[in-house]
């Protein structure tokens, strides 16, 4: 479960990730040319060869506001805009995300300032294909993609201080493994999510935790659901949700455990201290109360009152 020893675990994990920043350091300009050797006075044109120059553990820093060609991360890297600097990332067709990360085991990710557009109407912002270690996005922005982030393996996902703007459909973040033994975790902190079929989807084998954000637009702003082995989860997969200080507005609907293809003990949700409100159907349907919920003004006012006088459900953990 998302409690106290994986908040240290992945402390620990950032904190090696961070010892790992001082290795090599490359440039990237709209104006550059790969032939350059990648340094601030002679900056090379595209990402991939920027983190080629840089190696691995390495950093590229785009200097202006590009555009920039998707890249593809192979190894561990980070890939952080100048200050002052808004790089904007495209993904050119449906079936290329912006930046796919496919890393060897034991490696990371490091993203911060980007911008992602895209030309195409189905496609991909980040694409998290094999599991590894950590991708950490900060102060990214996302907007357009159908899909924002989708991670399909295991490993640690960190969102802080981001914003992902859809089209009205897919998923703004989307997690699901069908791998019990590499789960993903996952903590979505300080960030907006609006205009997606589903705004955050914890599909099965995730434990995911997310604290003080905004979800709003969406047809679903949260949802829970693990799968069966036949609907392509796992024989015991699960699907553990933890949403606190979080606000829920102007969904179809808020916040949904779906255990329906599972069971109600391996897909959970758990809320604390949100504000659930203007959904014009339920605010919460399932979920399990830790306190501190104000939940009013939704669609389905029945489910409202039973959250108001204390009649949820409690967490039994």
């Amino acid at each position: 479960m998302f409690n106290k020893a994986f908040s240290l675990l992945f402390f620990a994990l950032l904190c090696t990730a961070s010892a790992s920043f001082a290795f090599g350091q490359s440039y990237v300009s709209s104006a550059g040319n790969d032939a350059n050797p990648c340094d601030a006075a002679n900056p090379c044109r595209t990402v991939n060869r920027a983190l080629a120059a840089a190696g691995v553990g390495g950093t590229a820093l785009l200097a202006d506001a590009g555009p920039y060609d998707a890249f593809v991360i192979t190894r561990s890297a980070r890939v952080v805009a100048v200050t002052g600097a808004a790089p904007r990332i495209i993904a050119p067709d449906n079936s290329t995300p912006a930046i796919k990360v496919a890393l060897p085991p034991d490696e990371y990710a490091y993203l911060e300032g980007l911008i992602f557009n895209t030309a195409a109407d189905r496609a991909t912002a980040v694409s998290w294909v094999t599991p590894s270690k950590l991708l950490w996005m900060k102060n990214c922005q996302v907007y357009g993609f159908l899909n924002g982030l989708s991670a399909t393996a295991g490993g640690n996902m960190f969102v802080d201080t981001c914003a992902f703007n859809g089209g009205g459909g897919g998923e703004g973040i989307g997690l699901e493994t069908s791998s019990e033994t590499e789960p993903i975790y996952s903590t979505i902190q300080y960030t907006d999510i609006s205009g997606y079929y589903i705004g955050a989807a914890a599909g099965s084998n995730t434990d995911v935790g997310i604290l003080g954000s905004r979800i709003f637009g969406c047809n679903a702003g949260v949802m829970a659901r693990a799968l069966n082995a036949d609907l392509g989860g796992s024989d015991n997969s699960r699907a553990y949700v933890t949403v606190t200080g979080s606000w829920v507005y102007g969904n179809s609907m808020g916040l949904i455990q779906d255990w329906t293809f599972s069971s109600v003990t391996r897909t959970v949700l758990r809320l604390g201290y949100n504000r659930v409100y203007s959904n014009s159907g339920a605010g919460i349907w399932g979920g399990c109360d830790l306190g501190g919920n104000a939940v009013f003004g939704n669609g389905w006012t029945f489910i409202d009152d039973l959250w108001r006088s204390g009649r949820a459900p409690a967490c039994a953990f």
